[in-house]
């Protein structure tokens, strides 16, 4: 099984930036949505079996995150939601999300909020539950603290996986960390983690779909 992304980088055009992603393949299109702190490579494993079996695969990056620019004013749910509306715009939805994290908990505010245009996007979410929780402490606007952060990062990463890790993950934690040693980078992700879910969380029972087995 491939287990890296070769797809090149597109970027999507919004307002004080650009964010990354990439796609290929055939319809019916899946977009796939990391989580804070994470990149799309975060995808790896899950992309190219999609790809494989039919589907056309966007993995998109976070404002702040991997190939997106860091020179957004705002991060969150609300942000990262229009952003999803914005590359469905751009791709041709509808589409299968699956979100993670604040990727997900993102969506659901959207799904929730868009009204009678949901359903000519997002077909179908694969939604976990968002929870209010902030990651590790210490990720300030300061340069100090966001060297704390990043280091607070690189070991809270591994606590994200409650069972045995992929081979890579090593690597992989790495290069999320050269990430965050971007310029820019991680005091976006400082105020990333400032995010709340509370207003995903709070409109989750309007979310209605087929649980999928």
């Amino acid at each position: 099984m491939i287990n890296v992304l070769n797809e090149p980088t597109t970027y999507l055009a919004r307002p004080e930036g650009r964010v990354g992603y990439d796609v290929s393949g055939n319809d019916p299109l899946v977009v796939l949505v990391p989580g804070m702190g994470d990149i799309r490579r975060a995808y790896r494993f899950l992309a190219p079996p999609l790809r494989e079996a039919g589907y056309r695969v966007a993995t998109i990056d976070l404002r702040g995150h991997g190939d997106s620019d860091a020179t957004f004013s705002s991060y969150g749910d609300v942000e990262t939601a229009d952003d999803i509306i914005a590359l469905l715009d751009d791709l041709g939805g509808p589409a299968v999300l699956v979100g993670n994290s604040m990727g997900a908990g993102s969506w659901c505010w959207w799904r929730k909020a868009a009204g009678p245009c949901q359903g000519s996007r997002a077909r179908r979410p694969v939604c976990p539950r968002p929870q209010d929780k902030r990651g590790p402490a210490g990720a300030t606007s300061s340069g100090h603290g966001q060297a704390v952060g990043r280091m607070a990062w690189k070991g809270y990463l591994p606590k994200l996986f409650a069972g045995r890790k992929p081979a890579d993950f090593d690597a992989y934690r790495a290069e999320v960390i050269r990430n965050l040693r971007k310029p820019g980078y991680a005091k976006a992700f400082s105020l990333t983690t400032r995010t709340t879910h509370k207003t995903a969380a709070a409109c989750l029972a309007g979310v209605k779909a087929p649980r999928w087995s």
